[in-house]
C-alpha cells in the first residue's frame, strides 16, 4: 500500500473517485499539510502547481492506504498534466509526521502564477473536471498515457460545451440569436420527466442527490419541476 497526499483538485472527492474507479469512505482520507511548499495556479491554465522551497504550508488530503491499481489509474491520469509521483514529508492534522507520495510537475514543464484558491476552482472548473475525467478515465486500459494526454484537450473542451449547455442562463440572459441549442437543459429535461410522471399518475415521489455541483444542480431543476407541476 502507498500513501498519497493531494494538493490541488484530487481534494475535490468526486473527482479523486472517477480517477480510481471506486468509492471512498469517510476514513479513507484525513487532513494533512506539507510544510516549505506552496501551492499556485499554473499560469495560464485552470490547475494549481505545487511549489517546493517557499515560505508557506500546501494544505490538502492524505490517502494512506493506496493500492497498486489506484497508484496505477492515478499516473495515468496525472501523466496527461507532466507531473510525476515524488515523497515527501508530510504532518496530519493529529500532528503525526509521514511520508507521502505526491504529484510533483516535471521540472521546467509549468510556471507558477498567482495562489491557488480550491474553493475557486472548484466553483468555476469542478463541473467541467468532473466531465472530462469521465471521459478519460474511460480510456484507461485502452490508450497509453501519452495519447491520453494528446486527447486530453478535446475532452476538456467537449466537457465546457456539455456543462454550459446545462446552464439555463445560456438559454435566457445569456442567449445568442445565433446560437442554436442542441443540447437538453437539467430543466428541460426535469420538465420532461415530471409531465411523464403526472401522467402516469406517480404523485409520490422522493429525491437521493449525490455530492457532485452537477447532481445538485439537477436536484434543484427536479424540486422545480415537481412543485410546476403539482407534484
Amino acid at each position: 500500500m502507498t500513501a498519497l497526499f493531494f494538493y490541488g483538485t484530487l481534494r475535490c472527492m468526486p473527482l479523486l473517485e472517477i480517477v480510481l474507479g471506486r468509492s471512498l469512505g469517510p476514513g479513507d482520507l484525513e487532513p494533512a499539510t506539507v510544510e516549505g511548499h506552496g501551492v499556485y495556479w499554473v499560469r495560464g491554465r485552470d490547475f494549481p502547481i505545487i511549489v517546493p522551497g517557499v515560505d508557506a504550508t500546501a494544505p490538502g488530503l492524505l490517502l494512506r492506504a493506496a493500492s497498486a491499481e489506484d497508484v496505477a489509474r492515478l499516473e495515468y491520469y496525472e501523466g496527461g498534466f507532466d507531473y510525476d509521483l515524488r515523497p515527501v514529508p508530510v504532518r496530519t492534522g493529529a500532528g503525526n509526521a509521514a511520508t507521502a507520495q505526491v504529484f510533483l510537475p516535471r521540472p521546467g514543464t509549468w510556471q507558477a502564477g498567482a495562489p491557488w484558491s480550491y474553493d475557486d476552482w472548484h466553483a468555476a472548473w469542478g463541473r467541467i473536471a468532473l466531465r472530462a475525467a469521465e471521459e478519460a478515465m474511460a480510456w484507461y486500459g485502452r490508450i497509453s498515457a501519452a495519447e491520453l494526454a494528446a486527447r486530453f484537450a478535446p475532452m476538456r473542451g467537449r466537457a465546457g460545451a456539455w456543462v454550459a449547455a446545462q446552464d439555463r442562463a445560456l438559454r435566457d440572459t445569456g442567449c445568442r440569436a445565433n446560437v442554436l441549442q442542441t443540447v437538453g437543459s437539467y430543466q428541460m429535461r426535469a420538465d420532461a420527466l415530471m409531465q411523464a410522471l403526472r401522467m402516469k399518475r406517480w404523485t409520490r415521489l422522493a429525491l437521493i442527490t449525490g455530492a457532485t455541483p452537477e447532481d445538485r444542480a439537477y436536484g434543484d431543476a427536479l424540486r422545480g419541476s415537481a412543485t410546476k407541476f403539482g407534484l
